[in-house]
């Protein structure tokens, strides 16, 4: 504005009107700071002394005003979008930290482990204070964790599920670090709401469920028919041992939370596991039970197996006793395990066709780790199964 007002010879510009306003000639210094001044103000809500004093210095103004209003408004915006979004940063912490602190508390985690998983994740950055069944996956800051803190936090949330079934507690007391991989690698979690089918009769089964908290029903069959089940009750364990299809449909009553074991990633950690000649006479029990229940009775062939119903020596905890016995002696062959043919009912003769659930005792957990020939299931048309009895 210096140069525009020395390059055109106006009496009146604001150059003279300074001058007269200090009653002395200013300096080049002065005239320099007070332009600057001016141009400062063009970009802010400020005002001060100088104003056009004729059209060129009016053009030049307003065209500063334009370009000050479009730069302005681009940098206000920049720095709003910026606050908005470290706003939605430190939102998105405060948020993670409190489903951290509710999942360490709703799955019972130690306090000790618990202010270890808090302290980390403080440090990288999520230092701060909701409610639905919570899970390991719905929270992102989980991922940032070392894998000694997660294994260590999965095996506190998952063992105390395991452990209500008696072959799981007695593997847990001998074979902590093969149970600490099944907590990591084959455990999850499932939410279901309310009326959603968990899985349907017929279907082939994958895992195993056990209830957390919630109330489901389980329909035998295509029946009305049904059974309650509750935290005390393991669904489909059949599906470790033998290739198994659900033989009724699972449906929740309420918003439950059930832990699942899948079957395919339970068999590759327990195959390097030092129990696995326990899990053999198990399986070969369980699977004898089976096999007993569908020639006598059949009605009874269910994916629900109650822990707190008393089955006497041929209940689960019988199973499990003979099995660790059978280990600790060394026999390899798992006696008084047959359950007698009721008074006046005879085995179903060999030759008459039967349909079966299932196609026999998984080749992993064969005595020795033999392999049979694999018998077609009659569904399948002849197709080859998981390998049959």
């Amino acid at each position: 504005k210096t140069a525009l007002a020395d390059a055109v010879d106006f009496r009146d510009s604001w150059v003279s009107r300074l001058q007269a306003n200090t009653g002395r000639e200013v300096s080049v210094g002065y005239a320099y700071t007070t332009a600057l001044h001016w141009s400062l103000t063009q970009f802010t809500p400020a005002s001060m002394e100088i104003v056009p004093c004729n059209t060129y210095e009016r053009i030049f103004t307003i065209t500063v005003m334009l370009f000050s209003f479009v730069l302005f408004s681009s940098m206000l915006s920049s720095i709003t979008t910026s606050m908005i979004n470290l706003r939605k940063k430190s939102e998105e912490k405060r948020k993670q930290m409190a489903l951290v602190r509710r999942y360490i508390t709703d799955k019972q985690v130690t306090l000790d482990l618990g202010n270890r998983i808090s302290g980390f994740l403080r440090q990288h950055g999520y230092n701060c204070n909701q409610r639905q069944p919570l899970h390991e996956d719905q929270i992102a800051a989980f991922k940032i964790l070392p894998e000694s803190l997660r294994t260590q936090m999965r095996c506190e949330v998952f063992t105390p599920v395991l452990e209500r079934h008696p072959l799981f507690s007695v593997l847990v007391a001998q074979d902590s670090v093969s149970m600490a991989s099944v907590c990591v690698m084959s455990v999850a979690e499932q939410a279901t709401g309310v009326g959603e089918e968990v899985f349907a009769t017929g279907n082939r089964a994958t895992h195993m469920f056990m209830p957390v908290s919630g109330s489901l029903r389980y329909y035998r069959g295509e029946t009305a028919d049904f059974d309650v089940v509750d935290v005390d009750t393991f669904i489909a364990e059949a599906v470790l041992w033998v290739v198994w299809e659900h033989r009724g449909r699972l449906v929740a009553t309420a918003q439950c939370d059930l832990a699942t074991l899948s079957a395919a990633s339970f068999q590759s950690v327990m195959v390097r596991s030092t129990k696995i000649a326990m899990c053999r006479h198990y399986a070969k029990e369980f699977h004898r039970k089976i096999q007993y229940l569908e020639e006598h009775k059949e009605d009874e062939l269910t994916d629900v197996l109650k822990l707190n119903a008393d089955d006497g020596d041929q209940g689960v905890k019988g199973m499990v006793r003979r099995a660790v016995e059978a280990r600790a002696s060394g026999d390899q062959e798992v006696k008084g395990s047959m359950e007698p043919a009721p008074s006046g009912e005879t085995t179903r003769s060999k030759s008459t066709p039967k349909k079966r659930t299932m196609m026999g005792l998984r080749n992993l957990f064969r005595p020795n780790g033999q392999s049979e020939q694999a018998q077609p299931h009659p569904d399948e048309g002849g197709a080859a199964g998981d390998g049959g009895l």
